[in-house]
């Protein structure tokens, strides 16, 4: 399993399509934006803790760690439970950070019409350097590669791409999860 994160406008989606295309058979899936109670919470931690051969656009055990509190004044989870879990299984966490002058720059970012609707956008331009700054504290204190597109050179970028796949390989079938092992 891979996980993709970061804020908004970090490269994240475009990313999470290279990868896709290097490692077919991947399913591709997105967290389902904001987490709306604590049995939706559960429910979506059990479906990403079950997945197998997927590249996860954000989790909510670490955005909504982010998001809620900046945006809505709560944190639905509350604790590293779910976060343990995740690291525990051995999931490639990949932070996508790039330089603030193209992070802060919110008119080249991708809307995801599924959850970001305007109350959203507007939440997320007014405290976008909040969501920076909570987000480089956070992924301090989880095991996680650190993708910024913009300082890589197309070398460094295929050597970095690489990484990632011999990694997933390695917790795939560490798992017991590679198509050929089954």
């Amino acid at each position: 399993m891979l996980i993709i994160e970061g804020p908004d406008n970090s490269g994240k989606t475009t990313l999470v399509k290279e990868l896709a295309q290097l490692l077919p058979g991947q399913k591709v899936l997105h967290s389902g934006g904001p987490v709306k109670s604590e049995a939706d919470r559960d429910e979506r931690m059990e479906r990403i803790l079950n997945s197998r051969h997927v590249i996860w656009d954000r989790v909510p055990c670490i955005s909504e760690q982010i998001y809620g509190p900046v945006l809505r004044g709560v944190n639905i989870f509350g604790g590293t439970t779910y976060l343990q879990a995740v690291v525990d299984i051995g999931a490639a966490i990949i932070y996508c950070r790039p330089p603030d002058h193209l992070l802060f720059n919110l008119d080249t970012h991708d809307v995801n019409p599924d959850h970001d609707d305007e109350e959203h956008l507007t939440g997320i331009k007014q405290n976008h350097e909040k969501i920076v700054a909570s987000y480089d504290y956070f992924m301090r204190h989880i095991p996680h590669l650190r993708y910024d597109y913009y300082n890589m050179t197309m070398a460094h970028k295929t050597l970095f791409i690489g990484h990632i796949i011999m990694v997933h390989r390695i917790n795939e079938k560490e798992r017991g999860t590679l198509a050929n092992e089954r």
